[in-house]
């Protein structure tokens, strides 16, 4: 029982250190692709204002 029961916490804190750190690359992973489109909007943005002048 005693075994068991520590394989199960270990089971329990690998998978939510594995979450957690799926979750951190993820976020991450959003930081980028946000600050990517908001400079690619940005870089849009000039375009067009140069054109339009």
């Amino acid at each position: 029982m005693n075994l068991k029961g520590s394989l199960l916490w270990f089971l329990v804190c690998h998978r939510c250190e594995c979450t957690n750190s799926v979750y951190k690359f993820f976020s991450l992973g959003m930081l980028i692709a946000i600050h990517d489109t908001n400079r690619l909007v940005a870089l849009v943005i000039h375009r067009f204002e140069l054109k339009s002048t």
